[in-house]
């Protein structure tokens, strides 16, 4: 398994849904093209929603 090395971390665990997409977003947004974002989140809604809203934006 590849080792990768995290430049930022958010954690959304505090917030619901939408803000958790919404404070996500931005985190990524602050970032420079190639850096990796790790994102904590709660089980169900975040995991399931979060990801894909995401990738929608083009992530």
């Amino acid at each position: 398994m590849a080792d990768f090395i995290i430049d930022d971390t958010v954690d959304i665990t505090d917030v619901v849904c939408p803000t958790t997409f919404v404070k996500a977003k931005i985190a990524l947004e602050e970032l420079d093209e190639g850096q990796i974002l790790s994102i904590r989140m709660n089980d169900g809604e975040p995991v399931l929603n979060v990801p894909r809203s995401i990738k929608d934006e083009g992530h």
